[in-house]
């Protein structure tokens, strides 16, 4: 008996170390989120440097958006991957601290695999904010950093946008399955809310673009990186 309360204890304690490693983490990360957060607000005041958007988006439904600004030292950049099919927001890449060479490079490498063309503002933050809502309707949400990449938008208006954006395809949802994607969670999502009939499956392998990959961003779904709600 002496030796089982003794095991119990010792369980009881682990289980409350990590508990409390968990909740470092957590805070840890909200740290770190609300700091980028701020310096993406600050740089959100900058002027525009250049938008961008590659030019196949509508009929491939996976937008890369570039939006950039320039600072008095530095250029800030945010580029999101939009997948307007059916996750919404799946990657994003930022920084507020990038010097005119590194810039180019990385505008280089994201612009360099397919045709790119320069684009309203209005238009960038409406293909990237249209597909954050039809995913959030359908249950999921952004990649963990969208909330202070997305700060770079400063006071872009996407209203100003006359054009429509277009998610799904033939009124539904259209998921491609990714290398990294939780597929059994997402899948089971969406028949439980749609219905086994009410959207299109692509088995992967779906293909997260290689500058996601080079610099460092996973390919993070909203199921594994930052849960997903429920309505």
């Amino acid at each position: 008996m002496g030796r089982t309360g003794k095991g119990q204890r010792k369980a009881r304690e682990q289980k409350r170390k990590k508990r409390e490693q968990r909740k470092r983490l957590q805070r840890t990360k909200r740290a770190e989120a609300s700091s980028w957060a701020a310096r993406m607000q600050r740089a959100g005041r900058w002027p525009l440097r250049e938008c961008q958007i590659n030019s196949g988006f509508r009929e491939s439904g996976l937008a890369q958006v570039i939006i950039a600004r320039e600072g008095p030292a530095s250029i800030a950049i945010g580029i999101f991957l939009v997948d307007l099919g059916c996750l919404g927001v799946k990657n994003c890449i930022l920084d507020d601290e990038l010097v005119r060479r590194d810039y180019d490079e990385l505008v280089k490498k994201v612009t360099g695999r397919e045709a790119f063309e320069p684009c309203d503002p209005a238009l960038a933050v409406k293909v990237v904010q249209t597909g954050v809502r039809y995913a959030a309707e359908l249950g999921f949400r952004p990649h963990a950093d969208y909330g202070a990449a997305r700060e770079v938008f400063g006071d872009i208006d996407p209203g100003l946008c006359p054009d429509e954006i277009s998610c799904g395809r033939d009124g539904k949802p259209f998921y491609v399955e990714g290398p990294d994607d939780d597929v059994p969670e997402i899948l089971r999502r969406l028949e439980e809310r749609l219905g086994p009939d009410g959207f299109h499956d692509v088995c992967g392998p779906g293909q997260l673009p290689e500058t996601f990959v080079e610099e460092g961003f996973p390919d993070e779904n909203p199921i594994q990186s930052s849960g997903c709600g429920a309505g």
